[in-house]
């Protein structure tokens, strides 16, 4: 699957493909190419939320809370944001 996902970048710069590619790479452990890429997406495509949803859970577990915490509020209401946001403040 990573390589199907790098001939298509490849291609074409895709905000989705690049965000299932840092979910492939954050579900096999590579949190650091994970948190490269996600960085890469959230600078270039800002409008891009599933990135900036998945960047903050890899963020959670760090435990960098605070930047976790403003990415989250950076997406704006959604489900999805608040129940990352519940789940952050249940940490906290």
């Amino acid at each position: 699957a990573e390589e199907l996902y790098k001939r298509a970048l490849a291609i074409q710069k895709d905000p989705q493909v690049m965000d299932n590619l840092g979910m492939l790479y954050l579900a096999t452990g590579r949190y650091r190419e994970a948190k490269f890429l996600y960085q890469y997406v959230i600078q270039h495509y800002p409008e891009h939320n599933d990135s900036k949803l998945h960047f903050a859970q890899l963020l959670i577990q760090e435990r960098s809370f605070d930047l976790a915490e403003t990415l989250l509020l950076s997406i704006g209401q959604s489900r999805e944001s608040f129940l990352h946001l519940a789940s952050l403040y249940n940490r906290t």
